[in-house]
């Protein structure tokens, strides 16, 4: 899902049903937030969401215990949960 120019995704429909997804790139958009539902992809082994406009990131996503790469370079990120 990345340079799509996305700013909000947070009504998307079914994310938590991804349950065996490895791999989420949402780098290259234009994103505000995340939503919670991030937290809820068990297999989920690497993140990608640099070149956003992110300020947070859902506190869910420190239930990622499969999560060996995480990537948001170019935000303005605070603080990682």
């Amino acid at each position: 899902m990345s340079h799509n120019r996305l700013v909000d995704i947070s009504n998307l429909k079914g994310l938590d049903r991804l349950t065996n997804l490895k791999r989420l790139v949402l780098s290259h958009n234009k994103l505000k937030c995340l939503p919670e539902q991030i937290g809820d992809l068990p297999a989920l082994q690497e993140f990608y969401a640099t070149e956003n406009q992110l300020s947070r990131l859902p506190d869910s996503g420190g239930n990622l215990e499969a999560l060996k790469v995480r990537e948001g370079n170019n935000n303005r990120i605070g603080r990682l949960p």
